[in-house]
């Protein structure tokens, strides 16, 4: 509820303005002819204000039994009811009747404005239902079904600029897919057949046919958004850790308010209803009443960056194991590279002419489909010469290619490129310096292949794969987290080296099998320490052995994964973002709950050893909590709404 809802209801301003008055008369600022004694006028204001106030409240507070944070209201609430009622029956003068008016008035607004505003779980904005309208192809007819009709096996007619509503495969047609709604990442991926494609995606350029694998309720962004909606994060996250808590204000409260009536009655004399009427107002300063409406503010808009980032959190303990993580494993190095190689080094034979070698390399590589073909052109002079013909090409999987090349105006000559092996079955003669040169540049971890014609290998050209972008700063955030990164993979120390130098990462493991990878972790776990492992799922050995365990770059076929986190882009940023996105939102909360405890601690010191009003005490209770409430909610809603103009973080949907 907002402050303006607040603001048009009737009894917010009756009893607004019957408080004023009652304090007013009260406090003889205001004299006014009574028609009726003064006891009598504060029984009908107490049950006016019963009327009003005190029903809502705890009627609110009785239906969220489970909201422990404010379990001493509660029991506050029924010793004043106790008291109306026993004041009634008795025909006395109510016991203070300020205090209880103005603790139904303010526990009511406080229970309208905040926590009923935070008692709301996270919205995320869906532009489509099961209602809209598909198209679906049954042999050659196509018909029009709504999203939620649509069954498995059926084939869907997916037009350009329309939102695909099922998981499926494309079994007719190629396009490129808009997948920024799953992946967060705006690159466009081409679909043709036989390519899965996940509900949320949006088609481009051209219609295509897909197989429905999934219906509306079961597809993968469905549950994605149900999961993040569901009271389970809450229950896991919230309520857990306020229970704890709030339990042990309670007793402390019972306990407090209970020795000061004993006191009040033992030591100093006074009778037992006066001694209660001193000691009641200890039992409200226990409550931690911001708990609840702060972390569900501050959960609710994690969880929706986490969604927008294309991040999916399988399991609710998972967050948890991120805030406790001190170890982590990365698996693969294609993870950190950008998975094409460019040009590095080319040594050459002595008098060789580097013109004519680089000539014959990129005539050769031209007529390939491998990778090291596009990595030549990386090469700075790929411009600068004119590829000549090549006759008799052939290509050797896994060694090499070669073929005759026919220089214009020149001799044809026969030329091989590939690796050591290759070269010498083709006849070419290697020197000692070459040989040499070659196997230093491969302890570098770099991708070495040789060039030679005329018999003879004129040169050794390498090949690396560069990092990511923001692979190194990335890093280095995790590490300043308190986490210890390892290295531990299949590849061998070599093709290692480049990487773990580049990024000062000490602790490597190489040519590890999945079963030495699952013993390195539970190694780790012996320890004492909390492990995750960032790898695909080939590592499900390691996966089931870790604390945790997340899936980088998975793609948007997110059936089946065995990861406890899946990001479904290639961005290593946003893994660092969450690790550290969980641990601030944990010492945010720390520092919460110890806030609540220095309010309760000072609050009750102040009504148990002052003799400060119960009014004064009460109202400062409602004020703290209130102010951490709203600057929360202000902050976190001004961050909700302020996604990116340039990027967009919703789906769209061709109007049908």
């Amino acid at each position: 509820m907002s402050y303006k809802d607040l603001a048009i209801r009737p009894r917010f301003w009756i009893g607004s303005v019957l408080l004023f008055l009652f304090l007013a008369v009260e406090s003889q600022w205001l004299s006014l002819p009574l028609p009726v004694s003064w006891p009598h006028i504060q029984l009908g204001a107490v049950i006016i204000y019963w009327f009003l106030f005190g029903i809502s409240t705890l009627r609110f507070r009785l239906s969220h039994i489970k909201d422990l944070h404010d379990l001493p209201l509660i029991l506050f609430n029924l010793i004043l009811t106790a008291f109306l009622i026993w004041s009634v029956l008795n025909q006395n003068a109510l016991f203070a009747v300020p205090h209880l008016l103005l603790s139904l008035y303010i526990t009511w607004v406080f229970q309208k404005v905040t926590l009923g505003k935070g008692a709301a779980l996270p919205q995320f904005k869906q532009h489509y239902d099961g209602d809209h309208m598909v198209t679906v192809k049954n042999k050659s007819l196509t018909t029009q079904k709504k999203a939620k009709d649509i069954e498995v096996g059926e084939h869907i007619i997916i037009h350009p600029s329309e939102t695909v509503l099922v998981d499926g495969l494309v079994v007719n047609g190629t396009t490129s897919m808009d997948v920024s709604v799953l992946t967060n990442e705006f690159t466009p991926i081409m679909k043709s057949t036989g390519a899965w494609i996940s509900a949320g995606s949006i088609n481009r350029d051209s219609v295509i046919e897909i197989e429905a694998k999934s219906t509306y309720e079961t597809s993968f962004y469905k549950n994605w958004t149900q999961s993040l909606q569901s009271a389970e994060w809450f229950k896991n996250f919230v309520q857990k850790r306020v229970q704890g808590l709030s339990l042990l204000l309670t007793v402390l409260g019972i306990i407090s308010t209970a020795g000061a009536a004993a006191y009040s009655h033992l030591v100093v004399g006074l009778d037992w209803i006066q001694s209660v009427q001193n000691s009641i107002f200890i039992l409200p300063c226990f409550s931690a009443l911001s708990l609840i409406p702060v972390w569900k503010f501050t959960y609710k808009d994690t969880l929706e960056q986490i969604f927008n980032k294309g991040i999916f959190i399988n399991k609710a303990e998972s967050f948890d194991k991120i805030a406790k993580l001190n170890t982590l494993f990365i698996t693969k190095t294609g993870m950190l590279t950008k998975g094409k190689l460019a040009f590095s080094q080319c040594f050459l034979e002595m008098g060789t002419n580097q013109g004519q070698v680089l000539s014959t390399l990129f005539s050769l590589e031209s007529e390939s489909t491998h990778p090291l073909s596009d990595a030549t052109e990386t090469h700075p002079w790929f411009n600068e010469f004119d590829l000549h013909k090549v006759q008799k090409w052939e290509s050797h999987p896994g060694l090499g290619i070669c073929g005759t090349v026919q220089p214009m105006g020149e001799r044809p000559y026969f030329a091989a490129v590939g690796n050591l092996r290759f070269l010498k079955r083709m006849q070419m003669h290697v020197s000692r310096d070459m040989r040499a040169k070659a196997d230093e540049l491969e302890r570098m971890g770099e991708t070495v292949v040789l060039c030679g014609f005329k018999r003879q290998v004129k040169a050794v050209i390498s090949f690396v794969d560069s990092l990511r972008h923001h692979i190194r700063e990335s890093l280095q955030l995790i590490q300043k987290l308190g986490i210890e990164l390892i290295f531990i993979t299949g590849d061998s120390s070599e093709s290692l080296r480049p990487i773990t130098d580049a990024l000062n990462i000490e602790n490597v493991y190489p040519r590890c099998t999945p079963d030495e990878k699952a013993r390195k972790i539970t190694k780790q776990k012996q320890m004492d320490k909390v492990t995750g492992i960032v790898g695909t799922d080939q590592d499900e050995e390691a996966f089931k052995e870790a604390d945790l365990s997340l899936s980088l770059a998975t793609g948007t076929r997110t059936a089946n994964r065995n990861a406890d986190i899946l990001i479904l882009g290639k961005d290593f940023r946003r893994l660092a973002w969450l690790i550290k996105t969980v641990k601030v939102l944990y010492q945010n909360t720390k520092l919460l709950s110890a806030s609540a405890a220095f309010v309760t601690v000072a609050l009750a010191s102040i009504a148990a050893f002052t003799s400060a009003s119960p009014i004064m005490i009460l109202a400062t209770l409602f004020t703290v909590h209130f102010i951490l409430v709203f600057m929360n909610s202000n902050n976190q809603s001004s961050s909700w709404k302020t996604p990116s103009k340039n990027k967009p973080n919703s789906l769209q949907l061709k109007t049908n």
